[in-house]
């Protein structure tokens, strides 16, 4: 099994207040933390610009894309959340 590390940087479009925001996220990081392969989710960055940091754990490179793309649409699902940015290590999956 191979691992590596998915990074979203995130746009929050809802209400301006902290508390919203900081509801919505820990629903979210408890939401992808379920997901299959997904080994830790960590919430980063500032108030303004948040992201998510996901170690993920896969057997190749199909099942790494399809644990991305599920990660990506759980996020594109909650409300008031954007994905402003995605990185990753290439070579840690092919």
């Amino acid at each position: 099994m191979k691992q590596t590390v998915f990074k979203f940087d995130l746009r929050y479009t809802g209400p301006d207040d902290a508390t919203g925001q900081t509801d919505t996220l820990q629903q979210l990081v408890q939401k992808l933390s379920l997901l299959a392969g997904v080994l830790s989710v960590e919430q980063t960055g500032s108030r303004n610009l948040p992201a998510i940091n996901l170690q993920v754990e896969f057997t190749d490179s199909k099942a790494a894309t399809g644990i991305h793309r599920q990660v990506a649409k759980a996020i594109e699902q909650t409300e008031h959340v954007m994905i402003a940015g995605v990185s990753t290590t290439l070579t840690d999956i092919f």
